[in-house]
């Protein structure tokens, strides 16, 4: 798996960082006001945030470097960050913990990523690199992947109360919602039948509880911290994996989409979608 990321072996990850980290100003629109703010007087803003859901299409440069901006400026405004991951699920917090503590070398957390996430490393390892040397402790809130797949095939009812352990108690799967409705235009075009989409929007809504539940997790246990989640558009939305988390958390999340977002929903974006949209 993965073997084509030839840096892995290769290429330094100081010079990885300095050669895909993103030196440019980008700029947010305040969905509120409609008015464009700079990331830094954004970072000031959301010092005391709980929760800040930064979205992304997995595979667009742009977003991972927004990111990382959005990150670098959150912590030069004395933000004391952690970044939940859609990229890693929570069994694999252990091994996250060596990496966060020093005890895992580049070699070993690129196997570690290889068996978690299929998208290419070298969209992630800015964020990830700059993470392990400002000491920000990343953290897995995804689904197993084996649980995601039977799910997938045979319904969340077919869990058993071993593999329920750590996972939201209750499942309710809102199929008129935005991303559903995006999803069965999808899975209609593959040929997917009524059964195969029930599956599937549980699959998506458990992993989108299931982060939830693991971000609230997070910080119940470290309250002083904010937790920046790393996830795609789909999850980042309030009907995504925001709606269950402030609500397990009576908390508000602050979400940040970026801009190709109204086209892959085909809506315009609002504030009842998103706080800022990245320019």
């Amino acid at each position: 798996m993965m073997t084509h990321l030839k840096f892995n072996s290769f290429f330094c990850p100081v010079a990885i960082f300095f050669l895909l980290a993103g030196c440019s100003s980008t700029h947010l629109l305040r969905c509120k006001d409609q008015q464009a703010v700079e990331i830094k007087i954004v970072g000031a803003e959301l010092r005391t945030a709980p929760f800040i859901c930064v979205g992304e299409v997995h595979t667009e440069t742009r977003h991972h470097e927004d990111q990382l901006e959005i990150i670098q400026n959150l912590h030069d405004s004395g933000v004391d960050l952690a970044l939940g991951l859609e990229m890693f699920d929570f069994t694999q917090q252990a091994a996250l913990n060596r990496w966060n503590q020093g005890d895992l070398d580049w070699p070993g957390f690129t196997q570690l990523y290889a068996q978690n996430w299929k998208v290419p490393l070298e969209m992630y390892a800015p964020v990830f690199l700059y993470a392990k040397e400002k000491r920000i402790p990343l953290i897995g809130l995804n689904l197993p992947q084996a649980l995601a797949h039977k799910v997938a095939s045979q319904g969340f009812s077919s869990l058993t109360p071993v593999e329920m352990e750590g996972l939201p108690d209750s499942l309710s799967c809102e199929q008129d919602s935005v991303q559903m409705r995006l999803l069965r235009q999808m899975l209609t075009a593959h040929g997917g039948d009524d059964q195969r989409f029930q599956n599937f929007c549980e699959t998506q809504t458990l992993r989108d509880t299931t982060m939830a539940l693991n971000a609230y997790r997070y910080q119940e246990r470290y309250p002083q911290k904010t937790l920046l989640i790393m996830a795609g558009i789909g999850h980042c939305l309030r009907q995504g994996l925001v709606g269950p988390l402030e609500k397990y958390s009576g908390k508000r999340a602050t979400v940040i989409l970026p801009a190709v977002s109204d086209q892959i929903l085909g809506q315009t974006l609002t504030a009842d979608d998103a706080d800022f949209v990245l320019q």
